[in-house]
């Protein structure tokens, strides 16, 4: 029974290479046995070539006339995929923060004003106003820095 494979993954990608160039040129073009192919090519394994071996399979497709670079083009999708995430929540918070900003700037501005001589009713309750707004925008970027620290938290060099 053929085993349904994700449409972005390195097993559909080794499937692509092997169903042009058999699985036992790919295991020569790669220096192993048609059974680690065969494990490559399963979407319930974790095995995956070398980048060596990866490049070596890719050309060997290419000579055969596939079209394309399998195991490169399913890396530049996986890792386009990841980098538009982890830019999203960097655009998200960059902007979050922009609107603390303006919101604490509007909200020191009206601080001041009620707190002068004289300051009108209608001047202290501005502050306020001007106060929740940046209490407001400034928990909205802390929620926005604990998704982005979450997302990073799990990757190599993240932090927690």
């Amino acid at each position: 029974m053929t085993k349904a494979r994700p449409p972005v993954s390195f097993a559909q990608a080794i499937a692509r290479i092997a169903g042009r160039i058999g699985y036992d040129v790919a295991a020569k073009v790669a220096d192993r046995s048609e059974r680690t192919v065969y494990q490559w090519a399963d979407p319930d394994t974790d095995t995956t070539p070398t980048l060596a071996q990866a490049v070596a399979l890719d050309t060997a497709y290419a000579e055969a006339g596939g079209e394309g670079s399998p195991i490169l083009d399913t890396y530049a999708q996986i890792f386009d995929r990841v980098f538009a995430d982890a830019s999203a929540d960097r655009n998200a918070l960059a902007q979050s923060a922009a609107l603390a900003s303006l919101e604490g700037g509007q909200f020191v501005a009206a601080l001041i004003a009620a707190a002068m001589p004289g300051a009108t009713p209608a001047q202290i309750a501005r502050a306020e106003a001007e106060g929740e707004e940046a209490v407001n925008a400034f928990k909205n970027s802390m929620r926005q820095l604990s998704r982005l620290a979450a997302g990073r938290g799990s990757q190599p060099g993240g932090s927690k």
